[in-house]
């Protein structure tokens, strides 16, 4: 806390202190430390920088976009939490995944995923961790008064993993307002507690739903929060294996920016990775949504160059060896 005084009081000061010789870590605690440091860098074009800190990924490419014609210099290194899962790839296209350790069932990988190797069980680790990022991160920077309400704001926010988010009705069963609501959403995605997914939009007549949708950086949170870790329901194990899978595929390709599309009609893309002008959408399978909707989603928005016209359906294993298989879709 001394330190970050000492920033706030001499930004120019602390550089000067700490630059070349220090790694500075968790500059996600205070506001505009990104920019401020680029500034120096610009005035001390013969310093070095070594920053940690918890960004959305977005913040952290949009910075890097900023900086892009400078003289500074930008290296990003991506540090994800412990994953559960990881995509194996084969020419920058992905062909299976792989589990990063042995479970007892799939239950026991969602309440894992985001754990270090630890002695604890999810449970305790997941109690220490949520407590941890109240008192430290979260308190401070928003300033909860009650923190019941906060407590259940995240409980719905789990229960909406891998949905699109609709503000006013997280508010109206939380007890908050819809902009409270949503800011409360954008604050824990720029400490990277969880990812907010852009919504694609698309040319009239089509009526695109407008609504970020929310992934978990550490999926084991969101099942704490579900106060349900020993037995969740088909749809929330669902929704917690396909923000599983997301994590997978957003390490095997860091560059590329995600997005996702649905409609009033419930034409989908589940998510859209975009790079180097490539939209590849990955479907994920369910009892709802079978090989044959990811075609006919894939045909609708493929015709208004929406999204490639191939696209990868994931289905969920029956193998107990492995999570899930991927499968190419051509039109």
């Amino acid at each position: 806390m001394s330190a970050w005084r000492f920033f706030q009081a001499s930004p120019k000061g602390f550089f000067e202190q700490y630059a070349d010789d220090f790694v500075i870590v968790n500059a996600q605690a205070v506001d505009a430390f990104l920019d401020k440091a680029a500034a120096f860098l610009e005035d001390n074009l013969l310093s070095r920088l070594t920053v940690c800190g918890r960004f959305s990924r977005d913040d952290v490419f949009r910075f890097c976009q900023a900086h892009t014609d400078d003289d500074i210099g930008v290296g990003v290194h991506f540090l994800a939490s412990p994953r559960a899962v990881c995509a194996q790839s084969n020419h920058a296209t992905i062909t299976g995944f792989a589990l990063n350790g042995c479970y007892r069932d799939r239950t026991h990988l969602i309440a894992s995923s985001g754990m270090p190797e630890t002695d604890k069980s999810p449970a305790l680790y997941w109690t220490e961790t949520f407590k941890r990022l109240l008192i430290e991160d979260i308190v401070p920077e928003l300033g909860i008064r009650d923190r019941a309400v906060f407590f259940s704001f995240m409980k719905a926010l789990a229960k909406r993993t891998a949905q699109g988010l609709n503000w006013a009705a997280i508010g109206a069963e939380v007890g908050i307002s819809a902009p409270c609501a949503r800011d409360w959403t954008q604050f824990l995605a720029s400490v990277g507690v969880i990812d907010l997914i852009e919504p694609m939009s698309a040319p009239a007549p089509r009526r695109a739903k407008i609504r970020k949708k929310l992934y978990w950086t550490t999926p084991g949170l969101a099942l704490w929060l579900s106060d349900n870790m020993t037995s969740p329901d088909a749809a929330a194990q669902s929704s917690l294996l396909e923000n599983i899978l997301y994590l997978a595929i957003k390490d095997a390709f860091p560059r590329a920016q995600f997005m996702h599309f649905l409609d009033t009609n419930y034409v989908k893309a589940h998510l859209i990775a975009c790079e180097n002008g490539v939209r590849r959408a990955y479907y994920f399978a369910s009892e709802t949504f079978t090989e044959k909707d990811a075609a006919k989603s894939l045909k609708s928005l493929s015709k208004i160059d929406l999204i490639d016209p191939y696209a990868f359906l994931i289905s969920m294993s029956e193998n107990t060896e492995e999570l899930a298989t991927i499968a190419e879709l051509h039109l």
